[in-house]
């Protein structure tokens, strides 16, 4: 994972060919994770059934690279067309 801004940016499969359907599983997992976030309470003393954890997704699906950056603190960055494409999603 890699941050953008104050997003948290994943990147999966690195290794394999992506099949046909692979948008629609990434679409069905980030449904599942927004309806989790929207039952998970924030404050476990008064759980409010009306908020949850607020969550952002954005899905683009391109090729990536993971490199690490830096000699004193060294970062886990992914770089290439699909990671800018997800910063400009970010920022917009």
């Amino acid at each position: 994972a890699d941050v953008i801004g104050d997003a948290s940016v994943a990147a999966a499969n690195f290794t394999a060919e992506q099949g046909v359907d692979h948008a629609a599983r990434l679409a069905r997992f980030a449904i599942d994770m927004m309806s989790a976030a929207r039952e998970t309470a924030l404050d476990g003393d008064d759980p409010d059934p009306r908020e949850g954890i607020p969550l952002r997704i954005g899905i683009h699906c391109g090729p990536v690279s993971a490199v690490l950056v830096g000699e004193q603190a060294v970062k886990f960055t992914l770089m290439g067309e699909a990671a800018s494409t997800a910063a400009r999603m970010e920022s917009s």
